[in-house]
């Protein structure tokens, strides 16, 4: 299944829907960006399970895998890189800061496979509601989202502030660390527009790898003059485009900053996430991916000296203590 809309003159979004079956925070469906021209471009391939609806897709614009002469990714995320192998008569254009990674792409999405599964197995550890009986849920989650990833995928290295040409658009490559493993933006100057991946300017992100690298990408991006902004998860905005970059950024540093004051009382990430979203997320997979998303800005909280912590791992306890003296801030 798909969805196509013209953005602009020379711009197509083909927007892909997820397997079914996925928990919420992974069914948000694609967005990949035709990108027309001499050299018709793509900006990202999309998941492995989405690649036949992407290909039924081009050949309804009339250009067909095999009119594709670049694809552009914006980061390693298998939603993004994982259907490249089935593209191959394109040149692929990837950041890799040492020119090797992320080429051995199995060995990353093995990384992100277990990851998922120590997660689940050590909520299921802290006996708060999780079965071991859930734990083949989980399998069949990471069965359809982490398929196995060709071992090696060849591709052309990007750099930060390299040039690259795609379609009519000749962007500046931007490093933007924070959304997800190897994440970049394309900006071109000339028209305004910025392809920028994984960000998100809807409250707080579903992804981050790190919370001080987001932000100061996101700094960075509301630095440039950016009328169209075209994201991977959310809708294209094709104008004010770097006022949603600054909203978003204000939702996180202000998300950053009143945190603490819900943690008066030493929550666990399980105990913020219960109260931040109002319910306990049903399956075990959804507390997965709650965790990893939470964990991430907590964990900063404490790095940046604004809360003190206790314990490790899911056990761990955030808050203030009591004795020190921002305690009274922070209730």
């Amino acid at each position: 299944m798909y969805e196509l809309q013209r953005v602009s003159d020379d711009i197509h979004r083909i927007t892909l829907k997820k397997p079914a079956g996925l928990p919420e925070l992974l069914s948000a469906p694609t967005h990949i960006y035709l990108l027309e021209g001499a050299a018709p471009a793509l900006i990202n391939a999309g998941h492995p399970a989405q690649f036949e609806a992407l290909s039924e897709a081009l050949r309804e614009l009339g250009v067909g895998l095999g009119g594709i002469e670049r694809v552009l990714y914006t980061s390693w995320d298998i939603e993004v890189l994982g259907a490249a192998a089935n593209i191959p008569g394109a040149d692929h254009f990837v950041f890799s800061p040492d020119m090797v990674e992320p080429s051995h792409y199995e060995a990353q999405i093995a990384g992100r496979r277990a990851a998922f599964r120590d997660t689940a197995r050590a909520l299921v550890d802290l006996e708060v509601g999780y079965g071991a009986d859930e734990l083949d849920a989980v399998d069949a989650v990471i069965k359809t989202y982490f398929p196995p990833m060709p071992a090696r995928m060849p591709f052309v290295p990007l750099r930060n502030a390299h040039t690259v040409c795609a379609g009519n658009f000749e962007f500046e490559v931007l490093a933007t660390p924070g959304p997800a493993p190897g994440h970049l933006c394309y900006y071109d100057a000339a028209r305004r527009t910025a392809f920028a991946g994984g960000f998100s300017t809807l409250g707080i992100p579903k992804k981050m790898e790190g919370v001080q690298p987001y932000l100061i990408s996101l700094e960075r991006l509301q630095r440039l003059e950016i009328d169209a902004l075209l994201l991977t998860h959310e809708l294209p905005v094709m104008s004010r485009g770097g006022w949603s970059v600054r909203r978003a950024l204000r939702f996180l540093n202000n998300f950053m900053s009143t945190a603490p004051a819900a943690m008066h009382s030493a929550p666990t990430v399980l105990e913020f996430i219960e109260a931040d979203l109002g319910y306990r997320p049903e399956s075990l997979a959804q507390m997965v991916l709650q965790v990893q998303r939470y964990k991430a800005p907590m964990d900063e909280l404490v790095r940046a000296r604004m809360i003190d912590a206790t314990g490790e791992g899911l056990a761990r306890k955030y808050g203030v203590d009591v004795e020190d003296d921002r305690a009274p801030l922070r209730r």
